[in-house]
């Protein structure tokens, strides 16, 4: 092996958004569903977003939560995420 290897802290983390041709069509008019993940990484997250905001609780068993903005339990749209650190990044790269 030649060089240094790459170290987290100098690594650029970029999401990449699936092709649109990778599409699951369902019915559910108040609810939007995206993905995104990292080429470098075995992670990403799935979205859920909503057109009006709604009420939410979560149940963090057994989880380290991420949570961003969420104290008055009203939200547009929730992330499940792989790894919470590069979760967060992708939802603020989102918003």
């Amino acid at each position: 092996m030649t060089g240094t290897p790459p170290a987290n802290d100098t690594t650029v983390l970029t999401p990449s958004v699936p092709d649109a041709h990778s599409n699951l069509a369902f019915d559910f008019l108040a609810l939007e569903v995206g993905v995104t993940e990292y080429a470098a990484g075995p992670t990403g997250c799935t979205a859920f977003a909503y057109p009006q905001p709604v009420l939410i609780a979560s149940d963090i068993r057994g989880e380290l939560p991420c949570t961003i903005m969420a104290g008055d339990g009203i939200a547009d749209g929730i992330c499940v995420r792989a790894w919470w650190v590069y979760f967060c990044a992708t939802f603020e790269q989102a918003a």
